[in-house]
């Protein structure tokens, strides 16, 4: 059974997308972290998980569904958090349309 991992996110705007990148950039510098810099500034709103690859169509059709009823929405960060011992993170303040 072939399965493929997917995680559901919002990207950031690109400024802060810049910014972001300036933070990565320094965190691999200083700590020797080829993977600060893998993924681009994100706010992730369904946490990776491994899909059947036929159940991919259906699950694309679904989001895309779903995201045409979606209006844009502002999103607060505030101070840092970790997953300990490899992910470092910004934190998102409490926001409704996250929910």
């Amino acid at each position: 059974m072939n399965k493929k991992l997917y995680f559901l996110s919002i990207h950031v705007p690109q400024r802060l997308e810049n910014e972001i990148l300036r933070l990565k950039r320094e965190i691999k510098d200083r700590f020797q972290s080829e993977k600060a810099l893998r993924l681009p500034g994100h706010v992730t709103l369904v946490r990776p998980t491994w899909i059947k690859e036929q159940l991919e169509g259906p699950l694309v059709t679904q989001v895309a569904a779903f995201l045409k009823d979606q209006h844009p929405f502002s999103i607060e960060l505030e101070d840092f958090g970790a997953f300990t011992p490899r992910t470092i993170y910004v934190k998102v303040t409490p926001n409704e349309h996250l929910t």
